[in-house]
């Protein structure tokens, strides 16, 4: 890192490997905007209905959910907007949490009001994409940046005098406009996958519940399952040619996202802790995200830490994919087990094997398995292809926005 000055200012520049394109310079990024939010410091009452409130975990893959997000009435919204109004073109950013420094655009006619931990970001449209300077905060450079900035032993944050005093990489506003169109075509693709393998979970959940409404029983999740065993306390490595360790930050929205995850040495793995398609992992030890669940369809060789419950349905009980949305259906009545403080909750493993769950009629079990099987193949087709397209939008991004891969520049505004 290197240190600059701007007018009166200091500037703390991250390293390049190349010197810097014609035309391309260093900023703050508060010369680049209209002006840097902070949230109102308080916890907004939630409702079913209404505006949505962004949080950190809602723009944890740089892209705002909706589908995951909180709401709050009129009157909360109209209080939290009382300074700024976020609008499209404005981004979202996250100051502090497990999820801090990641950047997600605002969408197009969609009313949200920050919750805590949250900073608003208008950019200056004359001189920055705001599209582009989403990718620049979320670029593994900016990570790497502002871990150094970090303040707070307990919970990781950012101040927003840092936040303001970011730097930022800018080139011509006619390069930015291309180096956001480049990336934002993978990015669309990588969402419409997102909402294949979405439409295909929800079609199955639809199926399983028809099925059970045409005639159910009452089972446990132990009498369905062959295994319920606690995942381990690996030693990691970072060789990538070992096993991969999910923990509860993987398991988000009934699915296995491998973002998060670590290595170890497969060596040191027990037989009975490898994951098999079909097996259900479900959170057992923390706040917020205790009890969320979800399918294990990857094919590759992994294994669970010891915060996550590895639950395996037994075939011979049930088919394994109908055994597996059986607990998928349970998460609710799941999340209400935990015992322990606020700080530390567990689920203990005799509850979870004596929770009562719903499932279909035998005669109909295997007829919905072989349904449901197709849609999670259907599912992983499309999130096995946003895995090679994310992989290439990350192998792009850092090359893009320093200047080291150049685009043709377009003659169009964001």
């Amino acid at each position: 890192m290197v240190t600059s000055t701007t007018g009166s200012s200091a500037l703390h520049i991250p390293m390049l490997r190349n010197s810097l394109p014609t035309g391309w310079r260093w900023a703050r990024l508060d010369d680049l905007c209209d002006g840097v939010y902070d949230c109102p410091h308080s916890t907004p009452k939630l409702t079913n209905t209404g505006p949505y409130v962004v949080r950190t975990q809602d723009i944890v893959s740089g892209v705002f959910r909706t589908d995951r997000a909180a709401r709050v009435s009129d009157e909360t919204y109209l209080e939290r907007t009382r300074r700024v109004t976020p609008t499209r073109g404005d981004l979202l950013y996250s100051r502090e949490g497990t999820y801090f420094g990641i950047a997600a655009e605002v969408p197009q006619s969609t009313r949200v009001c920050l919750g805590q931990r949250m900073v608003l970001i208008r950019p200056n449209s004359e001189t920055l994409d705001f599209r582009f300077l989403r990718h620049w905060l979320n670029s593994p450079l900016m990570a790497r940046h502002i871990s150094g900035f970090r303040d707070g032993s307990v919970a990781e944050r950012l101040n927003l005098p840092t936040i303001r005093s970011l730097p930022v990489l800018v080139p011509p506003i006619l390069e930015q406009h291309a180096i956001a169109e480049a990336l934002g075509t993978l990015d669309d693709k990588i969402a419409v996958n997102e909402r294949i393998a979405a439409t295909s979970r929800a079609l199955g959940i639809a199926q399983f519940d028809a099925a059970c409404a045409a005639g159910s029983r009452n089972v446990t999740i132990g009498s369905i399952s062959s295994m319920l065993l606690r995942g381990g306390a690996p030693s990691y490595t970072e060789d990538p040619a070992q096993t991969t360790v999910i923990n509860q930050k993987c398991i988000r929205g009934g699915r296995v996202d491998l973002g998060p995850a670590r290595k170890t040495v497969t060596a040191k793995v027990r037989l009975d802790r490898i994951l098999q398609k079909g097996d259900m992992l479900v959170n057992s030890t923390g706040v917020g995200t205790l009890g969320r669940v979800a399918v294990w369809t990857h094919d590759i060789t992994a294994t669970c830490d010891s915060h996550v419950t590895i639950v395996r349905p037994n075939p011979a009980a049930i088919p394994v994919m109908v055994g597996a949305y059986a607990i998928l259906a349970a998460q609710p009545e799941i999340e209400l087990l935990g015992e322990g403080s606020t700080g530390q909750t567990e689920l203990g493993r005799t509850k979870l094997e004596q929770l009562p769950v719903q499932v279909p009629v035998i005669e109909a079990c295997e007829a919905l398995a072989s349904q449901l099987y197709r849609l999670e193949e259907r599912s992983k087709a499309a999130l096995d292809e946003n895995q090679t397209l994310t992989e290439l939008r990350d192998t792009l991004l850092p090359q893009l926005i320093s200047g080291e891969l150049r685009v043709e520049e377009k003659n169009s505004s964001a």
